[in-house]
C-alpha cells in the first residue's frame, strides 16, 4: 500500500469491479464476450464476492450499481451464448500457460434444499453433509500447473428420465475430455478418483486420446496379476506382506506391474495414506505408465486435490449455491461466473503472494485513493492494529472535520448543545 495516500476517492464497489474487470482483460476473458455480456460478467462477478450468499440480482444492483437488476438477469438466461465462450477464453488461458500442467475430473453437489421447483434439481446424496438433499450435480474438467485453477468444461447431471437423451456422469466425462483435448489441451497426465476409473473411461483415456492418467480403483476391481486376475485388495494385502516399500511422511506403499483387461501394462500402487480426506486406510492406485514408482503414481493422484479447493472455495467465498432461478441456463451461467471469479482472484494472489482467503478479503476490502502526486492508486485496506481504539478521540475528530457540512450532523450536534445548556 503506497505511504503517499492524500485521499479516499471512492469506496469499494467500483474498486472491486475494476479489479475483476483488469483480471478479465489481462486473462483474456474479456475479448471472449460481447461488451454488454463482459460489463455483465463483471459485476456480476463482483457482486458474488462482495455479497456472498446474499448475492441476488437485486441486491447486486442495489449495492453495487453499475448495471440494472433485469440485465443481470437477461445475463443470466443467455447460456447458450455466454457459457461456451467463457470456457472457450478459459481453455485458450490453458494454452497459453504451456503443457506444463494436468487435468482433473470430478463432480460436486450443489445444495438447494428449498428449490423443489428449480429445473436440474435431484434428491442426490451429499458426502459433506452425509445425508441425501435436493441439488445440482455438476461434472468439472479443471487443467492446473499446481497453481493456476482453470475449468476448460463442465456440464449438469440430470436424472434418468428428466431429459430426452440420458447421460451418466461417465458419459459427460468422456465429452468434457474430447471436448479440452480436440480444442489443444496437451495435458501431462489426467487423474480422477475410483468413481471415473470405468473401463470405458480408461480405454477411452490410454488408447484415443493417448493421455497418461493416475486413477484410484475399487478395492474389488479384479486386475491380471502373475498370471492371475484378482481382486485389487487381494493383491495390495499380499504387496504389503513383502519387504521392501516405500516409505515417505507416514507414507506406506508398494507397487508392482499389472494389467487391466487390453490397456497392456499398468502400475498398480497399494498405499496406506489419507490421499483424499476420508481419513486414513488402505488405497488402490493404478497408473498407466508401466514399471512406474509408488512415489510418482502418489504424486500425481495427490495432485487431484486441488480440484477439491475448487468447489471448497467457490461454494463458500463466491456463493456457487446461491442461484435462486428456475432455469438450467441461468444455473449454467451462475456456475460459469463462479469459476470465473475463482480464476480472477488466483490472478490477484499470483500477484500479490496471498492465500485464496487472504485475497478474496483484499478485494473486499479494496479502495481507490488519490495519491499527493496527484495519480490514483487501487490500494486495499487493513483491520484496525490492536490497541487502534486508544487513539479513538483523534479519530472522532477527523471524521467530525471531514463531515461538517452535513446538515443531518449539524442538526444533531445543535440538538445536543442547546441539551447541554
Amino acid at each position: 500500500m503506497p505511504r503517499d495516500i492524500d485521499a479516499i476517492i471512492e469506496v469499494s464497489p467500483l474498486a472491486i469491479m475494476g479489479m475483476i474487470a483488469l483480471a478479465f482483460d489481462l486473462l483474456g476473458i474479456a475479448r471472449s464476450l460481447p461488451g454488454v455480456a463482459c460489463r455483465g460478467a463483471i459485476a456480476y462477478v463482483a457482486g458474488l464476492l462482495a455479497l456472498g450468499r446474499r448475492a441476488t440480482a437485486a441486491r447486486i444492483n442495489r449495492s453495487l450499481g453499475g448495471i440494472s437488476h433485469d440485465a443481470l438477469t437477461r445475463l443470466r438466461e443467455q447460456d447458450r451464448v455466454f457459457v461456451p465462450g467463457l470456457v472457450l477464453a478459459f481453455i485458450k488461458m490453458a494454452r497459453a500457460f504451456g503443457r506444463r500442467g494436468h487435468l482433473c475430473l470430478d463432480d460436486t453437489l450443489i445444495p438447494h434444499e428449498r428449490s423443489k421447483k428449480m429445473d436440474g434439481v435431484y434428491w442426490d446424496f451429499d458426502h459433506a453433509l452425509n445425508r441425501n438433499v435436493l441439488g445440482t450435480r455438476v461434472v468439472l474438467l479443471l487443467w492446473s500447473d499446481g497453481f493456476w485453477r482453470i475449468p476448460v468444461g463442465f456440464a449438469l447431471w440430470h436424472k434418468e428420465g428428466a431429459r430426452p437423451v440420458y447421460r451418466s456422469k461417465n458419459d459427460l466425462a468422456r465429452l468434457l475430455l474430447r471436448w479440452a483435448i480436440h480444442r489443444g489441451i496437451r495435458p501431462e497426465y489426467i487423474t480422477f478418483d475410483n468413481w471415473y476409473a470405468s473401463k470405458d473411461n480408461l480405454r477411452m483415456i490410454a488408447k484415443e486420446l493417448k493421455l497418461e492418467f493416475a486413477t484410484r480403483l475399487k478395492k474389488n476391481t479384479r486386475l491380471l496379476w502373475e498370471g492371475r486376475r484378482l481382486q485389487a485388495r487381494t493383491i495390495g494385502k499380499r504387496l504389503l506382506a513383502g519387504t521392501r516399500a516405500y516409505r515417505r511422511d507416514g507414507t506406506l506403499a508398494r507397487a508392482t506391474q499389472v494389467r487391466l483387461g487390453d490397456l497392456g501394462a499398468m502400475t498398480f500402487v497399494v498405499v496406506t495414506d489419507d490421499l483424499d480426506s476420508q481419513g486414513a486406510g488402505i488405497r488402490y492406485l493404478l497408473g498407466s505408465t508401466p514399471r512406474d514408482s509408488a512415489a510418482r503414481v502418489i504424486e500425481r493422484y495427490r495432485s487431484r486435490w486441488i480440484i477439491e479447493t475448487v468447489f471448497e472455495d467457490a461454494k463458500q467465498c463466491l456463493s456457487l449455491q446461491s442461484y435462486q432461478g428456475r432455469t438450467v441456463d441461468g444455473q449454467m451461467t451462475h456456475i460459469a461466473l463462479c469459476f470465473a471469479g475463482i480464476v480472477a482472484l488466483d490472478s490477484l494472489r499470483k500477484e500479490r503472494g496471498l492465500t485464496f482467503g487472504e485475497a478474496v478479503e483484499a478485494a473486499r476490502r479494496l479502495v481507490f485513493a488519490r495519491t499527493t502526486s496527484g495519480e490514483h492508486e487501487l490500494v486495499s485496506l487493513v483491520p484496525a492494529p490492536t490497541g487502534a481504539l486508544e487513539d479513538i478521540d483523534a479519530a472522532k475528530r477527523i471524521v467530525a472535520g471531514a463531515l461538517h457540512a452535513v446538515s443531518p450532523l449539524t442538526l444533531i450536534k445543535e440538538v445536543h448543545a442547546k441539551a447541554a445548556a
